[in-house]
């Protein structure tokens, strides 16, 4: 398996069952969503999951597609 939990060691074959899975972790004591990069918090799932894809790699032509849609808000 490529991808292993740093936390409980269970391994996965596929990246995106392991970000399932690693995103379990991240709920602390106060149930809150806490970014394993930066330590920022989030009280719901959907922002957080958006902020830790921002640490995450993105494939070139994503990646493109992403600067270019934020290049449009800025102007």
């Amino acid at each position: 398996f490529r991808y292993s939990c740093d936390i409980c060691g269970k391994k996965y074959k596929y990246y995106s069952c392991f970000q399932e899975h690693r995103d379990l972790h991240a709920v602390d004591e106060t149930g809150s969503y806490v970014c394993e990069f930066c330590g920022k918090q989030y009280k719901y799932f959907n922002p957080y999951q958006e902020h830790v894809a921002l640490h995450t790699p993105i494939s070139e032509p994503v990646s493109t597609y992403l600067l270019s849609v934020l290049y449009m808000f800025i102007l």
